[in-house]
């Protein structure tokens, strides 16, 4: 019944379009990272840490089941995290789709549905990924597989703005 109602809430997202807007990436105050597993947080932590240093508030969350009684330090969500309508119901995950992210990055591979709800729902002004056919709605900027996340960020940060 969840995936049904998630893919209803997908739907509508897919119609009624945000507008978006441009920032030059050395006038970035917030980045958000979204991550399919523990091991792209892991190979990502120097990249987020690096932006860091630069005064860039980052949030990133990790589509990650916890077991039983285990701590963990970083957010994270799954499809707990919903209602049985469908909508979010967890505050870390409510905070980050509310977040207007002046760059939200995914280097994921594996799109599943709440992946793709918040890739719609989040209001980020520009938001990155790897290009794929047939996921152009879900990105603003897309690039190569081949490239790797910190040629990707320079890149970005040679992209001038106008306005």
């Amino acid at each position: 019944m969840k995936s049904w109602l998630l893919q209803f809430q997908i739907s509508k997202l897919k119609k009624n379009k945000l507008e978006r807007s441009n920032t030059e990436f050395q006038k970035s105050k917030t980045i958000g990272f979204l991550f399919d597993n523990i091991q792209q947080f892991k190979e990502s932590k120097p990249l987020i840490d690096n932006l860091k240093h630069n005064h860039i508030k980052i949030h990133s969350i990790v589509y990650y089941k916890p077991k039983k009684d285990e701590k963990v330090s970083f957010d994270f969500f799954n499809k707990d995290d919903l209602n049985f309508v469908g909508k979010i119901k967890s505050k870390k995950l409510l905070d980050f789709t509310n977040e207007k992210f002046d760059f939200l990055f995914y280097f994921g591979g594996n799109f599943n549905k709440l992946t793709e709800y918040i890739m719609l729902k989040t209001p980020a002004s520009c938001r990155v990924g790897y290009h794929k056919d047939g996921f152009e709605l879900y990105f603003d900027l897309m690039f190569d597989k081949k490239m790797s996340k910190d040629s990707i960020i320079n890149k970005i940060k040679d992209i001038k703005v106008n306005g």
